[in-house]
């Protein structure tokens, strides 16, 4: 590959990515404020992350893969007012590495703090009125 075609090709994954990236929030805009703060910062955090990953590692395929499947998933649940989300089949459990267990756990532990926060703060509401 030439340099030029070598430099399109950067330019053109990096376009696809940033697109990804903002489809990911639009479509993350819908879910309720909860959801979305957590799941917000998450996506922000996870593409952060794997931005110094070079073009041509299989992670990347894959990395964009599960994140379009996810937004796909997703707009799809908010079309036909379906729950929001899924569980995790034993086999893609299986399949998570520890950081990324762990990182799991973290998101779960995030979004109930938030639904905590919410509910008290409605409770709050309730109480002053």
């Amino acid at each position: 590959m030439s340099a030029a075609n070598g430099i399109r090709h950067m330019k053109q994954h990096k376009r696809q990515v940033l697109n990804l990236y903002k489809r990911v929030l639009r479509v993350n805009k819908q879910l309720p404020k909860e959801f979305r703060l957590v799941g917000n910062a998450y996506v922000r955090d996870e593409f952060k992350r794997h931005k110094t990953m070079a073009m041509d590692e299989g992670n990347v395929k894959e990395f964009l893969s599960e994140w379009k499947m996810y937004a796909d998933h997703l707009e799809v649940q908010l079309k036909q007012n379906h729950a929001i989300g899924s569980n995790l089949s034993s086999q893609d459990l299986n399949r998570l590495s520890e950081d990324q267990l762990g990182q799991l756990y973290h998101l779960q532990e995030e979004v109930y703090k938030e639904i905590f926060n919410s509910i008290t703060s409605i409770e709050y509401q309730l109480y002053w009125l």
